[in-house]
């Protein structure tokens, strides 16, 4: 019998309300969460839903491009300026050691187009509430 977490994950991805718990639950937790990368050993950390979002959504990564063009691992209603989109989308913004998930099978296109949809509208958490800019 499958728990409530397990039949969750295999629900079919087309399945889109735009809140951060679809792409958590589909995604990030079933192909990044597991192992030595995101599991908690460092950010972002998969390891609950919020500590995903809160290391996600207008975060700094520790990872830039040479040029350092991005701000954010995750801006809000901005692929283009979310890093995060750039790691699933491409091998060697730096090296080739740069898609992810590391050395696994890269994301399917609905995989990437559920991550693209959640931040093109707001990269609104699991309650349906946009992110305020933080404070810096």
């Amino acid at each position: 019998m499958q728990s409530a977490g397990e039949s969750r994950n295999q629900a079919n991805l087309t399945t889109k309300t735009g809140h951060f718990d679809e792409v958590y639950y589909h995604v990030l937790k079933p192909r990044c969460a597991d192992g030595p990368c995101h599991g908690g050993s460092f950010e972002p950390s998969f390891t609950s839903i919020s500590s995903a979002y809160y290391t996600l959504v207008y975060h700094p990564p520790i990872k830039n491009d040479l040029a350092q063009t991005y701000r954010y691992r995750v801006a809000p209603y901005s692929i283009d300026s979310s890093l995060l989109m750039t790691r699933i989308q491409e091998c060697c913004f730096n090296d080739t050691m740069d898609q992810m998930p590391l050395l696994m099978t890269p994301l399917n296109a609905e995989e990437i187009d559920m991550i693209g949809s959640w931040i093109t509208n707001g990269a609104r958490d699991w309650n349906g509430q946009t992110p305020t800019l933080p404070n810096e």
